[in-house]
């Protein structure tokens, strides 16, 4: 009934026997089918007064449609619309118009009308059987469901109703209740003004009956100002709203995204400001899909522009590329009233309609949300400033970026011809210009070399001259653009830094070794600058590759208890000083917006330092319920022969870990590097492909806090584990990796480079105790970049560290879940590819 599903093609078949009684005559339905309607009507027909009312056609609907779906709101509003109604109390579907929809429906489609006579109980000769014997495996599957529920009398479960009624309870869920005491409990419910859904659980994916209070309306309509909200015409204006939606203020928008901003995958575009009411004007309401009933029209007709309503979140829905939260306090044409809270890359919000399967939301996720009523303007919707065109605007931007980026790297291809050229014009240019300098005496010695490279980019059409810093050196050195130098392009570039900035030293075996800190045989951008620097005296230049990210590092705002580890305030933020945070549960006012970083790399807003030098480990005291959960989540039970190897006197994998204490690490040198390398990755012409299902990322989002947003997802930034002994994680957070003593404990079946993973169990088995017993794991941030995945038994690793340091992928990623059923490794060979956030000391545990 109603828009049903497709039939399979088995389904389908199973109707096109030739020996199955006709449904039709020349002058309409044929007699017999006209009087199984009949059969099939007084049988839902409860109270047996002459109508099917809402909560009876919904009964209806679960034994007749495929899935035990139920008509919905939007569904009913049709009937009332097209089919032969009686409006007054008592009001439903009269018989006449019980035959009329089942005209229409034979009349599109006679196949889907046997399908509905069949899960009815009716064979192809009409005749009644036992409704088991001709019923789909998902009517099966809910019957088999209820027969194993507490089977309570309906007066229980009708007591249970008023009770709820009475009460200051948010929700009321009847599982116990079978299709016919639903349908009373329904009609019940829908007189004392309560709301009634059928959805899925958590516990089953079978629907039972939810009862939720009504929102409390919200008041009178607001006075707002026309200037602020230029798309709320009033009903007089000329112009025809796009549509109309209900806009959720800042507050609630906030509020939204603070509950259900875990349920959003990495990497998806999150909309959750509106819910669309209609298209077009309140006065004049329309919809794409479907009629709107009379009924439907009157109660958003009722609606004024700017009117403020509250609605409920009471469900989550998701398909293909959307997510949307179905709401209760607020008429819409949607077949669900709904919101869409996300939607991955080439999806639009739009698409949420074609959600079909809904789940209940915790009773702990129901809250209140307000909103504006709002007809959006075409001028509006063309400007981007809706939430169906953000996506758009998105795109556009990236696009931008991208063509950014392509100019500012053919001007760097220009610049180096430019620098090597032996053009004779270029050079007296350069030389005239000099002369006149030099007689008005307006250049110093440091300004000469500045000002030589300007005239020469001035002779050369189309072309400027970008202000020279330590970025802009190296990547005149990086012909290749791949972010990592050669000792053969350094020193083939030093002749035009030299004639260009200032005098460097000469590449010898000495000096490489100390510019190649991490000793992986090529020099990244930190590296460089570090060695650079202090002898040219230029600036790093990172500010604009580093704003994408600094926005989001120094968005935080930690505890400032002392001796408190809570990162960042969690809770509504525009009630931070009258609210406690929900994390440390200290005042919200304590919670202090971090101060900026003094030089170009801003630091991580919940950080103790921000300015000086500085190399610290900071105890998280207290706060290690979050940790415990994480390794939790990691552990894995499978045997490798690392664990044998590593662990000779006793290789058995513990039954779990107990963490003691945690450090955060806060190193300045470390993470500028890592920062810089971090906007390097972000700025490529090319996104690397995503890698959104590591294991450890996926753990944090579901813990949630502050740590499930900080991470990168468009350069496939991850939290990864690395196993070790308490002594040597210190010293590496006061010295950073190397890769040149990479595979001395774990090996180098993927090349030697620095080893990752992802589960705490396989890390664990390069860890070692000290005297205390102790165990260390590093939590690092890792920047994967392109990777490269291989699921090889017997991998080359000459080729595989190849392709990273000489070609163009950033990490490997060895899959031996996939080919041995024990666990994926990611190998990095770069050490700014890096940075060690925490340090966590634990024990083992083992069963008895």
């Amino acid at each position: 009934m109603g828009k049903k599903n497709k039939k399979s093609s088995k389904e389908s078949d199973k109707f096109d026997k030739p020996d199955k009684l006709a449904l039709t005559t020349d002058a309409g339905l044929s007699r017999r089918f006209k009087e199984v309607l009949v059969e099939i009507f007084r049988r839902f027909d409860l109270d047996e007064d002459g109508l099917l009312c809402d909560a009876e056609l919904k009964g209806f609907s679960r034994v007749a449609n495929k899935d035990d779906r139920e008509f919905t709101e939007a569904e009913l509003c049709e009937m009332k619309s097209m089919f032969h109604w009686k409006s007054d109390e008592p009001s439903g579907l009269t018989l006449r118009g019980f035959v009329q929809l089942y005209e229409r429906q034979t009349a599109i489609s006679e196949d889907e009308t046997w399908s509905d006579l069949t899960r009815l109980g009716y064979n192809f000769l009409l005749d009644h059987e036992v409704l088991e014997s001709n019923e789909d495996s998902a009517l099966k599957e809910t019957k088999e469901t209820e027969g194993r529920r507490e089977v309570r009398p309906v007066a229980d479960l009708e007591e249970d109703l008023k009770l709820f009624g009475a009460s200051s309870e948010k929700l009321l869920v009847l599982d116990s209740a079978d299709s016919v005491q639903r349908v009373c409990l329904s009609r019940m419910a829908i007189e004392m003004g309560l709301e009634c859904r059928m959805l899925q659980t958590e516990a089953s994916d079978i629907p039972s009956l939810h009862v939720f209070r009504r929102p409390t309306p919200s008041g009178p309509a607001l006075n707002l100002d026309r200037q602020a909200l230029p798309a709320s015409a009033s009903r007089n204006s000329k112009a025809c709203p796009v549509f109309t939606g209900l806009e959720l203020d800042a507050a609630s928008c906030k509020q939204l995204l603070d509950a259900f901003g875990s349920y959003v995958p990495a990497g998806w575009q999150v909309f959750a400001h509106h819910m669309t009411i209609c298209l077009g004007s309140l006065s004049e309401a329309r919809s794409s899909d479907c009629e709107i009933s009379c009924d439907l029209q009157e109660s958003i007709r009722n609606l004024r522009a700017t009117e403020s309503l509250t609605v409920e979140p009471i469900s989550i829905g998701k398909a293909d590329g959307v997510i949307a939260l179905g709401v209760i306090g607020c008429p819409s044409v949607n077949r669900v009233p709904h919101i869409t809270l996300a939607c991955a890359k080439g999806h639009r919000p739009v698409e949420s309609n074609k959600i079909s399967k809904w789940r209940a939301l915790p009773v702990d996720r129901l809250i209140s949300l307000k909103g504006n009523v709002r007809e959006y303007q075409q001028a509006e919707v063309s400007a981007g400033l809706t939430a169906s065109t953000t996506q758009d605007r998105q795109e556009m931007l990236h696009r931008l970026e991208a063509l950014e980026a392509q100019v500012l790297a053919a001007r760097a291809i220009c610049m180096r011809e430019l620098l090597a050229s032996d053009d004779a014009s270029v050079r007296c240019a350069i030389e005239e210009r000099e002369r006149e300098l030099a007689s008005l005496n307006k250049v110093d010695e440091e300004d000469s070399k500045w000002q030589d490279y300007a005239i020469a980019c001035s002779v050369t059409k189309g072309f400027e001259p970008e202000q020279i810093t330590l970025k802009v050196v190296f990547d005149w050195s990086d012909a290749d653009g791949s972010g990592k130098l050669s000792r053969k392009e350094l020193e083939g570039s030093l002749g035009k830094i030299r004639a260009c900035c200032g005098s460097l030293p000469e590449i010898t075996d000495e000096a490489w070794h100390h510019l190649d800190e991490d000793g992986n045989g090529v020099v990244n951008f930190g590296e460089s600058a570090s060695w650079a620097g202090p002898r040219l005296g230029l600036e790093l230049g990172v500010k604009k590759m580093l704003g994408k990210s600094a926005s989001l590092m120094m968005s935080s705002s930690p505890c400032g208890v002392l001796g408190c580890p809570c990162e960042n305030y969690v809770g509504d933020e525009d009630k931070r000083h009258e609210k406690k945070c929900k994390d440390c549960k200290h005042k919200g006012g304590l919670h202090v917006t971090s101060r900026a970083s003094i030089g170009e790399v801003p630091f991580p807003g919940y950080w103790k330092n921000h300015d000086g030098e500085f190399n610290e480990l900071i105890p998280m005291t207290g706060k290690l319920d979050e940790w415990q959960r994480l390794l939790k989540e990691t552990y894995r039970k499978a045997y490798t022969k690392d664990r044998g190897k590593h662990n000779p006197t006793n290789p058995k994998v513990p039954a779990g870990f107990e963490v003691v204490n945690v450090k955060r690490n806060e190193n300045k040198k470390s993470w500028e590097e890592y920062a810089c390398r971090r906007g390097d990755l972000l700025e490529r012409e090319e996104p690397p492909a995503p890698f959104p299902d590591v294991k450890t990322s996926v753990a944090m989002e579901k813990i949630g806090g502050a740590k499930a947003s900080r991470l990168h997802a468009e350069c496939n930034e991850w939290y990864l584990f690395h196993g070790t002994n308490p002594s040597a994680a210190e010293a590496i957070c006061q010295t950073d990796f190397k890769v040149s003593r990479a595979g001395s404990s774990t090996g180098t079946l993927y090349g030697k480079g620095l080893y990752f993973a992802e589960s705490i169990t396989k890390a664990d088995e390069y860890a070692k105790p000290n005297e205390e017993g102790l165990y260390a794991v590093l939590v690092c941030r890792v920047l994967g970049g392109q990777v490269h995945y291989t699921d090889e038994v017997e991998p080359d690793p000459e080729a595989l560290v190849h392709s990273c340091i000489e070609g163009p992928y950033d990490t490997v990623c060895g899959d031996r879940e996939k080919t041995r059923g024990t666990y994926r490794e990611f190998v990095l060979f770069d050490s700014e590819d890096v940075y060690v956030e925490y340090v966590i000391e634990y024990k083992r545990k083992y069963k008895d």
